[in-house]
Formats: structure tokens, C-alpha cells, sequence
């Protein structure tokens, strides 16, 4: 679902237009998901990144829970932040398949390495 919304966002955001009401509305809602989509890895990172002490503590499982159910704690900080990683990619492919349309040979480095 991430890939769908940050393919909505950057298709959108190349061709905005404030001509009706219904664009209007769709370039609000495009700014609105794209700061989600965005922010949304760092979020994450940070949730991940905390220290130990304060992760295993019930106030924190009722926040935040179900983001670090699977993760263990103790292990290094690219193991931790490896969720993060793989949406900051998949952020990655997405702007580069649309932006750089021009350029196939860049999308294709960019995506393999």
C-alpha cells in the first residue's frame, strides 16, 4: 500500500492544477498523504531507535506496540532500523521510476543498486 500512495503522490504532484474544486481537494488530500508518506520512515526509525530501557515499559507497549512486537531491542541499530530502511527504498524506487521517466538507464542503476 505504501508503493500505491507514494506513486499517487509524485504522479500528483507533477501535474497539479487548481482548475475545479475537485482538484483542489485531490492536490490538499496529495499534500496531506505525502507528508505521511515522507515522514513516515523516520517516524518509524526513531520509534525503533529508543533506548532499551524505556521500549519494554507498558506505557510505551500501549503506544506503540504493534511497531516493535518482532523487533528485538537488544540487537544493532541497522538491524533495528531495518523497516525504516526498506520503506525509505521503496520511497526511493517510487520517485525514481516517476521523476526520472526521461532517463531509463538511471532508473535501472538506481533500482538495482
Amino acid at each position: 500500500m505504501y508503493i500505491e500512495i507514494s506513486f499517487g503522490l509524485f504522479l500528483n504532484a507533477l501535474n497539479i492544477k487548481f482548475l475545479s474544486v475537485s482538484h483542489i481537494i485531490s492536490a490538499s488530500l496529495m499534500f496531506f498523504f505525502g507528508l505521511f508518506v515522507l515522514v513516515w520512515p523516520f517516524v518509524v526509525l526513531s520509534i525503533v531507535c529508543m533506548p532499551h530501557k524505556y521500549v519494554r515499559t507498558k506505557d510505551f507497549d500501549q503506544k506503540y506496540g504493534t511497531l516493535v512486537e518482532e523487533i528485538r531491542v537488544k540487537r544493532s541499530l541497522l538491524q533495528r532500523s531495518y523497516y525504516s530502511l526498506f520503506v525509505f527504498e521503496r520511497l526511493l524506487i517510487t520517485s525514481t521510476l516517476v521523476m526520472l521517466y526521461d532517463y531509463p538507464l538511471v532508473q535501472l542503476l538506481m533500482i538495482f543498486f
